[in-house]
């Protein structure tokens, strides 16, 4: 015989095979797409920085400049994680990126950052 699963919502996903089954809920709220824009705001910070030829352990200061009110929400809420993920001292949205920044527009915001000069 065979047994068929199926999902019980829109919002989850069964896999089986003959060692066990795997539900997974596909819903997302609020919490989880806040995460993912800053795993994604993080992406970008890191591409900016290879695209600068900064080396990885460099730290940096970042400016974000956007008017997508989810993405300075997800900044706001992730600011500690998106510095620790990309070794940024400063994380700041909005304020103007000044000439002495490397700077990089996506789709919905622009990423300045600039290499901090660590005293020894």
């Amino acid at each position: 015989y065979e047994l068929l699963l199926k999902a019980n919502s829109e919002h989850s996903s069964v896999f089986d095979n003959n060692k066990g089954i795997v539900i997974l809920s596909t819903e997302l709220n609020d919490e989880l797409i806040l995460e993912g824009l800053a795993r994604d705001i993080v992406r970008l910070i890191q591409e900016t920085r290879k695209q600068a030829d900064f080396h990885i352990s460099d730290r940096i200061r970042v400016i974000i400049k956007t008017e997508d009110e989810k993405i300075k929400e997800a900044i706001t809420t992730w600011n500690e994680y998106i510095k620790e993920q990309t070794l940024s001292l400063s994380l700041e949205v909005n304020v103007e990126i000044g000439t002495d920044f490397y700077f990089k527009g996506y789709q919905d915001l622009t990423v300045g950052i600039k290499l901090i000069k660590l005293q020894s």
